[in-house]
């Protein structure tokens, strides 16, 4: 097995580095203890683990970015599989985005609603007010 294969296996057995979706993903300690495991059972150091997982990662998304454009007709001959296209396919599986909470409570903004309807585009800056609790 080549190293490449083998850390794909060492991260895919630990979910914590790669799902967003997981409460445990912006654990730190937990993900650095995930690293370290992977880096001794890989023999490379945690940083060389961590730049070829991304680049690996990396590719993988644009392999699959470029599958899904090239349907169709007038779409290019198809270039040779990707080597490790099956043995990352676990990451089509898990969260890849994470939802994003904004740093402005939901109560302090306020949609003049007299100057917009629902059919319309969402309200513009001009439209929403500022409320100050002081």
């Amino acid at each position: 097995m080549e190293i490449d294969e083998i850390l794909i296996e060492e991260v895919r057995q630990r979910p914590v580095i790669y799902d967003l979706g997981l409460e445990d993903y912006k654990n730190l300690r937990k993900k650095d203890f995930a690293w370290r495991e992977v880096a001794s059972n890989v023999h490379l150091d945690e940083a060389m683990c961590k730049k070829r997982w991304k680049g690996l990662r990396d590719c993988y998304k644009r392999c699959k970015r470029m599958e899904l454009s090239t349907s169709g007709s007038g779409a290019e001959t198809p270039r040779r599989k990707w080597r490790y296209l099956e043995a990352m396919s676990f990451l089509d599986n898990v969260t890849s985005t994470r939802t994003t909470i904004g740093s402005i409570p939901e109560e302090l903004v306020v949609i003049d609603e007299e100057s917009s309807t629902a059919a319309e585009t969402p309200p513009s800056s001009s439209r929403v007010r500022k409320v100050r609790l002081f």
